[in-house]
């Protein structure tokens, strides 16, 4: 959704009266990812038919079931962006954790949008994974360049390995996914260096950021 609105925004830019795909790089991707954005059929999407679909979208959007998680908005941080929602799943031993990570643009978003993935968390409750998302900073412009989001994203998980018995979580299987902006986090978190400060005063900064698995998505 993040990446239909940035792409719709730049096609909007556009001089053109309406621009369409035959001319606009955007719209073209769109129709490609999107081919039931094109409401008459004829192989060319313009901008009015785009807005549509995005309105339409987040019509659904609005619509969708959420799920409540176990724990919504665990502090994880110093900043107020540093919360977090947590689904957990009953069983008598610990359980593996997917991470949840948002996308948009590292200026946009919210781990609400993960209340609506039913579907996912319910699959990952069926397989006796426990589900959290989380929020970080935005850019805000040069305010916090990068990577201040994926410091946040790495602190977020030595927090969650410290309450690791607080919440029945297996600490050595930890997997992230996200889109957008939000797979770029997973990716970074997944091959940078453990960022665990053993001789750290604070007891969660002495925690692995490792993950053994990352689904980046878009």
């Amino acid at each position: 959704m993040n990446h239909l609105l940035c792409l719709l925004c730049t096609a909007m830019l556009c001089g053109a009266a309406e621009p369409t795909s035959k001319a606009n790089a955007n719209l073209q991707e769109i129709l490609e990812r999107y081919p039931q954005a094109d409401a008459n059929r004829n192989g060319v999407l313009t901008l009015t038919e785009a807005k549509a679909f995005q309105k339409k979208r987040r019509e659904r959007e609005v619509n969708r079931p959420k799920l409540k998680p176990t724990h919504a908005d665990v502090v994880y941080g110093l900043h107020q962006r540093n919360r977090l929602d947590l689904w957990l799943v009953k069983s008598g031993k610990p359980t593996p954790l997917l991470v949840c990570i948002h996308g948009g643009g590292y200026r946009a978003g919210d781990k609400s949008q993960y209340q609506q993935q039913v579907n996912l968390i319910k699959r990952m409750h069926v397989a006796g994974i426990s589900v959290a998302s989380i929020n970080y900073r935005f850019t805000e412009g040069g305010k916090n360049p990068l990577p201040i989001s994926m410091h946040d994203a790495a602190r977020a998980i030595q927090y969650l390995r410290h309450h690791a018995k607080k919440y029945n979580l297996n600490k050595s299987r930890f997997a992230a996914t996200g889109s957008s902006a939000g797979a770029c986090i997973s990716l970074w978190l997944a091959f940078h260096e453990d960022l665990a400060d053993s001789d750290n005063n604070n007891p969660i900064l002495r925690e692995s950021t490792r993950l053994i698995a990352t689904v980046p998505v878009g």
